[in-house]
């Protein structure tokens, strides 16, 4: 974690899929709003920082295990406790498309009859 932290900004954006300020922005937000709580041996950074390892490259939980060096049920409770103070934030944070049809569609002929239910 302090390598990837204190590392440079590319291996931040590798490793996490995001800047270093915008990962620590989302830990204090989640700290702040008591989402997460750092635990006696994983603070929310590493709890974070699990999850996004995991659904930024498809890792599996044996991966997982070995790189931040915790059982398969650590892994497991953490990546489930940020998923659900993640789904807690998605009405503020995430926001769903327009639902206007984009003008090249339906200005054609060819694409319209396809695509006219479609966002």
């Amino acid at each position: 974690m302090t390598q990837v932290l204190d590392g440079p900004h590319e291996l931040c954006r590798e490793m996490f899929r995001m800047d270093k300020h915008v990962f620590h922005k989302l830990c204090s937000i989640l700290r702040q709003r008591g989402l997460l709580r750092d635990t006696c041996g994983v603070m929310i950074e590493e709890q974070l920082a699990i999850f996004l390892n995991i659904i930024g490259h498809n890792e599996r939980n044996r991966v997982i295990q070995e790189r931040f060096q915790h059982s398969g049920e650590t892994i497991s409770r953490y990546f489930n406790n940020v998923l659900k103070s993640i789904k807690s934030l998605s009405r503020e944070f995430l926001q769903p498309a327009p639902e206007t049809t984009s003008p090249e569609i339906l200005c054609s002929r060819r694409l319209h009859p396809y695509f006219k239910v479609c966002l």
